[in-house]
């Protein structure tokens, strides 16, 4: 087989295109996985729920206090272990306080490695790690520290809190109050609080106490939070446990938190917020039936795509007995979060439709996850439904429509190999990553792949690297043959006898056209400039179900060429009249016969007509893909309120949206998926000879192709 081009795999594709960064988390606490601790400073966005915050650890107390690891203990209760110091102490971050004290009780009987002072810090850890596992044991554990010559007063602390875990007590300012909590915080987080606070003074700012009591996870909040005193460090420490209850949704043990912390801490400078936090609390519960909120951006630079959603809405909930409250997020993610909190706590809505963007809808999403409200996002996102279990995703991601026309060229068409030619910006790269991974899932081949800068014009190199004419070394054999065919002809003084016999060779090399569908993810306004360097590289195509591809055997070398079908999604549809047009005239033998799929298409009939035939009458335009799915986000919500009644609360209303089958509407039927994101059939279109667009089964039925069934 004749090698054409260097190829990489997809994800080496994906490199070359764009740099991706993520970032991963585990263990507890904010460096392991735990809140991202955004009230420091004097922050707000608090939790009320699980916000925005990154996940914790929801392993609740176990015996005595605190929960420990969430995998089964490798050590019981007073058992010995040789893993030595260090390897102990990363256990205890790890809040594995089983393996902890075990090991940290090998270090104190000198069975373990430990450089020469861990003696005593063991001791002390030994009696915090007890603290978890068995709070008996930890009270001789800090006495023997105290005895062994470790730090006197977080011995003592230590002593008082198991003697408080066990008696069920809660300590008093006279049992250590704020340098003790400032002590035993440093020690239990252990997550750079003793450095934050610099000292046990109880006169650290406010900022570094916070900051501190943020470094707890779990089970560190739990029995820190047994602490007393009036001092500020104390405080926060109760709010970092109501907080966690927050974010793990113990909505009842939070309240209790909170409202102990203000009759504990009244004067503490996190009263107000801690009121603010018990009033959303509050509002998780106040609703009013059949009211809903709108989050769109009707003023700003996206205000045209905020109005077509809106008409698209309104119309789907017409008659349905319903209030909307509509909010402008202008765009902005500060105005659509704000908003979103103003609609649930002001307004008691039961359910919010939008935003749009993805920032927006990500800002809105988190405050609709934290009070416990379905909102049903018009974002293309596939990501917004990690935010929670009550957002759902009501528009078509581009992914989606990616996959779609791969599963359609492979079980509708027959093709099994395939090359992309992409732009390399985040739609582009996502579109091709999409496609890519489809094609493999259903058995077939990517055999070449090309980015090429945004907005370019001239695309000579990224098809010649397509179709194998770029990269000379990989033909020599091709070209060698050529020329001597060329020498050949200039001996006997033919055409050639003047041209340079290199430059000539590269001219006549054949291109090398091993695949049946060309994926450009692309808009119609930029794919008319790709088209000519297509046809220029001397690509066949099937522009019509019935070319023989053998009738082109003389001008291919006497070489039967690959007919190549185009292949694309919604972008194509940005300007119907493109090919149709008299400038597009000379592209029409190409882009003929192609296939692509958008979420909407009014000449489909049915609902899609209906629908364009009711938005043309209110607002005297055509409705574009967002308005449609605008107005199917609409539909589902009605249907869902239909299905748990016109009383139903936030809670039924979402489990009404997670339980949606086959749900009419203007992009076609309407299923909820487990993951929240609405599943449809997407419309199969092409381009007929004169340029028109039109459904795929409309064209094959004027061409004689028996109809496949579905993918």
């Amino acid at each position: 087989m004749t090698t054409r081009r260097w190829t990489v795999g997809r994800a080496g594709a994906a490199a070359a295109a764009l740099v991706l960064s993520a970032l991963a988390a585990g263990g507890c606490g904010p460096k392991h996985g735990g809140t991202t601790g955004k009230g420091k400073g004097g922050g707000s966005d608090w939790d009320t729920g699980t916000g925005a915050a990154a996940p914790l650890p929801v392993d609740r107390p176990g015996p005595g206090i605190g929960g420990g690891a969430t995998t089964a203990p490798r050590f019981a209760p007073g058992e010995t272990a040789d893993i030595g110091f260090a390897a102990s102490r990363e256990a205890f971050l790890a809040c594995d306080y089983a393996t902890a004290a075990a090991g940290m009780r090998g270090v104190v009987e000198g069975k373990g490695p430990a450089a020469g002072g861990d003696a005593k810090r063991a001791a002390l850890y030994l009696a915090a790690a007890d603290l978890r596992v068995d709070p008996p044991r930890a009270v001789d554990e800090a006495e023997k520290a105290a005895d062994a010559g470790a730090d006197a007063e977080l011995a003592a602390a230590y002593r008082a809190l198991a003697k408080a875990t066990v008696n069920g007590d809660k300590l008093s300012a006279s049992d250590g109050g704020a340098a003790i909590a400032g002590r035993v915080l440093a020690e239990l987080g252990d997550r750079g609080a003793a450095v934050i606070l610099g000292s046990t003074d109880a006169s650290a700012g406010g900022a570094a106490l916070e900051a501190a009591a943020d470094e707890l996870c779990w089970a560190d909040a739990e029995p820190a939070a047994r602490l007393g005193g009036e001092a500020p460090l104390g405080g926060w420490i109760v709010v970092r446990w109501g907080r966690l209850l927050a974010h793990t949704r113990s909505f009842d043990a939070a309240r209790k938190a909170y409202g102990e912390f203000l009759s504990r801490f009244p004067g503490h400078p996190a009263a107000a917020r801690v009121k603010d936090a018990l009033a959303a609390l509050d509002a998780r519960e106040r609703f009013t039936p059949g009211k809903i909120g709108v989050l769109l951006p009707l003023t700003g630079k996206f205000e045209k795509f905020g109005v077509a959603a809106r008409a698209g809405i309104e119309i789907a909930l017409d008659g349905a007995g319903v209030t909307l409250v509509v909010r402008d997020t202008a765009g902005d993610e500060t105005k659509a979060r704000a908003a979103a909190e103003e609609l649930i706590v002001k307004e008691g809505v039961v359910a919010i439709l939008g935003p749009v963007g993805t920032r927006e809808a990500s800002a809105a999403a988190a405050k609709a996850e934290e009070y416990g409200v379905p909102l049903l996002a018009l974002d293309k996102s596939e990501d917004v439904t990690a935010l929670g279990s009550w957002i759902f995703r009501m528009r078509s991601s581009n992914e989606e429509q990616a996959r779609a026309v791969a599963r359609a060229a492979i079980t509708k068409s027959g093709m099994t190999k395939f090359a992309i030619l992409y732009p390399i910006d985040d739609y582009g790269v996502g579109m091709m990553r999409a496609f890519w991974d489809e094609v493999v899932k259903n058995g077939g081949e990517i055999t070449g792949a090309e980015g090429y800068v945004p907005e370019s014009r001239d695309f000579t190199t990224e098809v010649n690297k397509l179709v194998g004419t770029y990269y000379h070394e990989p033909r020599a054999g091709d070209l060698a043959r050529i020329k001597k065919d060329l020498r050949d002809k200039m001996a006997t003084g033919g055409t050639y006898a003047k041209m340079k016999i290199d430059e000539a060779a590269v001219k006549e090399l054949d291109p090398i056209v091993d695949f049946e569908g060309l994926f450009i993810p692309e808009f119609a306004e930029d794919l008319k400039f790709i088209l000519p360097y297509l046809k220029s590289a001397a690509i066949e195509f099937l522009n019509r179900p019935d070319r023989d591809a053998a009738s082109l055997k003389k001008a291919h070398h006497d070489k039967v060429p690959v007919l190549v079908t185009l292949l694309g999604a919604g972008g194509w549809t940005s300007s119907p009249k493109m090919f149709s047009d008299k400038s597009g005239e000379y592209l029409r033998e190409i882009i003929s016969n192609a296939r692509f799929v958008d979420t909407y298409y009014e000449g489909a009939g049915g609902e899609a007509s209906a629908f364009a035939s009711a938005y043309a009458g209110r607002t005297d335009k055509k409705p574009d893909t967002l308005a449609a799915q605008a107005h199917d986000a609409g539909l589902a919500l009605r249907a869902a309120l239909e299905k748990a009644g016109a009383k139903a609360d936030r809670t039924a209303l979402r489990t009404a949206l997670a339980g949606l089958r086959d749900v009419p509407g203007a992009c076609g039927k309407m299923t909820m998926l487990p993951n929240r994101t609405v599943s449809r059939d997407f419309v199969s279109l092409t381009f007929d000879e004169g340029g028109k667009m039109m459904t795929r089964d409309a064209y094959d039925a004027a061409h004689g192709v028996a109809k496949t069934t579905d993918e």
